[in-house]
């Protein structure tokens, strides 16, 4: 819980203008565990690599919570209306 580093695994658009590992905010321990690894958009440690972003074509979700994440987390919710 708190921030954390976000690392973009795919170069996918929703990173788009947003450093890699950029700290986003996370609110919970809660993550995804998905069974396709390509559907994998971005990793975060917190004792273990865990899926924080994933998506597959236009279905994405996040761990953290992007409007509380300042600029970058702005930038991210950009990126996906895009």
């Amino acid at each position: 819980m708190g921030w954390n580093q976000v690392k973009d695994v795919q170069n996918h658009f929703l990173f788009q203008h947003i450093p890699q590992n950029t700290d986003f905010y996370f609110v919970h321990s809660f993550y995804a565990n998905p069974t396709e690894q390509k559907d994998v958009l971005g990793v975060t440690n917190y004792g273990l690599d865990f899926a924080s972003v994933i998506g597959n074509e236009q279905v994405m979700g996040v761990q953290f919570h992007p409007e509380k994440s300042g600029k970058y987390g702005i930038q991210l919710l950009d990126n996906y209306c895009k």
